[in-house]
Order: C-alpha cells, then structure tokens, then sequence
C-alpha cells in the first residue's frame, strides 16, 4: 500500500532525520564502504594511468586527514553545545532544541567524523598490504574527492559558526520552523470542519503526553473499513491527560478493541511538543524568547520588538491563505477542529503585552502590529487584534508610563478600534 506523504510513517522519519547520531552513523558507514570499495574498483583503473601517475602519497595524506578530523569534529561538536546552552540561557530552550536538530549543522558534523573514520580505515588497509597499485590509486583519487568536500563543508561552517548562539538566530530558526509548519499545515488537517455538536463515543488515550502528530487519511481509512464516523477534539500540541478524549467515534456499534487500538496508532503521543504540524509551539517558543528578552536581566526590547514583527509575518501566511473559510476535505469520514486565532494570538502576543508593559516602544511595536493584523480578512483575525490591542493598553496604564507615552499607545488603540 502507498504510504500517505501526511503519514504518521512520514512523520516519523522525518524526526529521525534530524537524529544527529544517525545521521553520523549514516555518513561513517558511507565513508568505510568508500574506503574498502577502492579493491573492488581497482581492477577497473586502466593499467597505463597507474603506471603514468606512480607511487601517489596517499598515506600521507590519509595520516594528515586522520590527525585533524578528530580535532575539528570534537572542536565542532564543542562549539555546537556551547551555542545551544547560550540560546538556553539568553532565549528559550525550546529554541535550544532547533539548533540541534539543523541539518547542516548536523551534516558538517557527520561529514567531519566520517572523513576520520575513512582515514583510519585506510590507513589501517594501507598497513595490512590490502590494496594493491591500482587500488591505491583508486583510494588516493576518492581521498582526493573527500577532502574537497571537506573544505566546502568547513567553509559553509565557518560562517554557521559565526551566527550560532545568538538571540536573533534562534528566532530566525524559530521562524523558518514555524512558517514550514503553517506552509505544510492542511485546512482541519485534512478533514471536513465540525459543524454544531457532535456526539459518539469517548475514546481515551493510553498514554500521558503531547499529540505529536495526528494521521487523519488513516483515521479516515478505518472510519470507511468499519463504517465510522470520527470526530477529533484535540489538535496536535494539546496536552493529553487519561480522561481527555482523543476522538469521538460515531457508528452502528461498539467498536473492537483491535480498532480501538489502529484509532489509538493514529495518533501519536510524546513527552514533549514538536513543530511539524503544531505551528502554535512555533508562537510559544517565539513568545518565550520576548519574554527571556525583557526580563530584568537582560533588558532588551530590541528583541521583543522582532519576535513581535517575526510574529506579524508568520500569522500573515496563514491570514493569506484563508484556510478555515475554504477548506477543501480529504477526509471526508473524520472531522476537526480548526486552528483558532483567537488561541495563536493568546500564545504569541499575551506574554508580550504582559513582560513588555513597562517599555513604550514594545507597546508601540505592539499596537502597530495588532492594527495591521486586524485589516485581514481571516476569519478571527479582526476580533483577536482588538482584543488584545484593549489588553495591552490596559496593562500599559498600570506600568506608570509618561502621560505622554502612555497617550501615544491610547491614539495607536484608537486607531485600531476605528477600522
């Protein structure tokens, strides 16, 4: 059977893709099948060309690889736990976790460990008298061909390096996250929105934790094998407690245990919130950052303001696309709740308005952002910004702002309740 792109399958190895270690694993494997693929291939090497290149100093430059891979992997992996344990002190450790999970920085790291494992494995071949000539050469054109890549790799690092750690881009990757989730994230995930009350039978979790991810096309597929109608009350990232229904399940009968089980497996369940298909941790995390940033120990409303305008463009996508007036059901048999505005603008904006009471140019950043939010047109977007813009005036006239700072984001709140 064709697995889904939307699969919990596919969702599962797209996590472990970002499995430093088994990424590494993947790359040192490669490397050893390169080193030991040089006899195998050495027959192929014309004769003649052997014979015109003559002794190549491999060895050496297997022994030079061999010493300084290790250092720059160990330094590598080093600066990488450093910068993730700035980002967890300075903004968030959510955030934190981004930074281990980037692919280049993982790449590097793998291509470095893996261009030291090729070193040892060839050398240790070279010494037991493995290769022959032809072989050699073969090993000496793919040492060649590697540290070629080692030196992109070590470029491309050493301006990865440069930026890691930093505030600003742990809210950049923060973003990049976010904004791919939103792109990726379907109308209802897929399926038909609940209109009204529905009703069925509870079916509750097994386990304690976060939905991670929800496999509504085989929610779907059950629901049409048995006759079914599902009804999910809970969206990826919500918490779920043993008396928290994952779903309704609408039908003629009882279901089995087994069914009751495939429903289960459908909807997977960690210990912690991840972004793919939850964008509100995405605006958590951002807000989290903000909050980090105006704290009495850091005092820096610099970066409040650009989690509030990092905010603005990744609710601008979802307000662009206009997904909840529009939805267009895959899965006809499953209905969903669907992302409320009301509930992204609680999770980025509250703890801003809130931490950020006392700066007037974070209130003003602020109500700037929550009057052009207000212009669009997505359903829930207006209500939110008006809220939330009364909210934060509020709290601004209980920090003892200047009567004159304090009137500035009174006119910007006018402005915002007159559209």
């Amino acid at each position: 059977m064709r697995k889904r792109p939307g699969g919990r399958s596919a969702f599962i190895l797209a996590r472990m893709g970002h499995i430093l270690w088994l990424r590494a694993s993947l790359f040192t494997a490669g490397a050893v099948a390169a080193a030991l693929l040089a006899q195998v291939l050495g027959p192929l090497v014309p004769r003649g060309l052997v014979d015109f290149v003559g002794e190549t100093p491999g060895e050496e430059l297997l022994k030079v690889m061999a010493s300084s891979m290790l250092a720059v992997a160990t330094f590598s992996l080093t600066a990488v736990v450093a910068a993730a344990g700035s980002i967890t002190s300075n903004a968030s450790p959510r955030a934190a976790a981004l930074l281990l999970d980037d692919k280049a920085a993982q790449s590097a790291l793998s291509t470095f460990v893996a261009a030291f494992i090729f070193s040892i494995v060839g050398l240790i071949a070279l010494g037991t008298g493995l290769y022959d000539a032809a072989a050699q050469f073969v090993l000496f054109c793919a040492t060649l061909a590697l540290l070629a890549l080692v030196v992109i790799r070590l470029l491309g690092w050493m301006d990865r390096v440069s930026h890691m750690g930093r505030v600003g881009a742990a809210v950049d990757q923060v973003e990049e996250a976010l904004t791919d989730s939103l792109r990726r994230r379907e109308a209802f995930l897929g399926a038909r929105p609940a209109d009204g009350e529905v009703s069925g039978a509870p079916l509750l979790p097994d386990k304690v934790g976060y939905v991670q991810h929800i496999d509504v096309g085989r929610l779907d597929a059950i629901a049409r094998r048995c006759g079914l109608r599902i009804h999910l009350r809970v969206l990826p990232g919500a918490f779920l407690r043993l008396s928290t229904p994952v779903l309704l399940v609408e039908g003629p009968e009882a279901i089995s245990e087994k069914t009751a089980r495939a429903l289960r497996d459908a909807v997977l369940v960690g210990d912690r919130r991840t972004y793919l298909q939850d964008p509100r941790f995405g605006l958590v995390v951002l807000a989290e950052i903000a909050s980090r940033a105006l704290s009495p120990a850091l005092n820096d409303p610099g970066t409040a303001i650009d989690v509030i305008g990092t905010a603005a463009r990744v609710l601008s996508i979802w307000g662009e696309r206009h997904w909840e007036e529009e939805p267009q059901p895959k899965h006809r048999r499953v209905t969903a709740p669907g992302l409320s505005a009301a509930d992204c603008f609680d999770d980025v904006f509250a703890p801003i308005a809130r931490d950020g009471a006392g700066f007037v140019e974070v209130g003003v950043a602020l109500q700037k952002t929550l009057a052009d939010l207000g212009r669009s047109s997505a359903t829930g977007f207006s209500e939110a910004a008006e809220r939330h813009s009364a909210r934060a005036l509020r709290l601004a006239a209980q920090a003892r702002l200047l009567p004159e700072e304090l009137q500035a984001l009174k006119d910007l709140a006018a402005g915002q309740h007159r559209r």
